[in-house]
């Protein structure tokens, strides 16, 4: 697991999953966040529900929802997470190192 981007309301990270590992971290799994699919075949367990996912699929999460999340395949899997915490102080595009152009005044 290696942290791409952190500030006060959003973390994103990106999760590499080894055939056969199994991913129960509440950090991840009881946060509201978005959970996306780049490589491989992992298995979200929410409630009693189960749903296989394939690169490019997504699955939403609320907060203090559990989860689970598992490789049952024989090669690697990659989820990409965006973690959406309580504090909301980098919600601009500044926040990602872009600023946003401000239309001059024209009278």
């Amino acid at each position: 697991m290696r942290v791409l981007y952190e500030c006060d309301g959003l973390e994103i990270l990106r999760t590499e999953m080894e055939p056969g590992a199994l991913l129960d971290d509440a950090d991840i799994t009881k946060r509201r966040a978005l959970h996306f699919v780049i490589g491989g075949s992992p298995v979200f367990h929410v409630a009693s529900q189960s749903s296989d996912l394939m690169p490019g699929d997504s699955i939403a999460l609320h907060e203090g929802q559990h989860c689970t999340v598992s490789n049952p395949a024989s090669s690697c899997s990659s989820i990409l997470s965006f973690l959406f915490k309580n504090s909301s102080s980098c919600q601009s595009a500044g926040a990602f190192g872009r600023g946003i152009a401000k239309a001059t005044d024209r009278g």
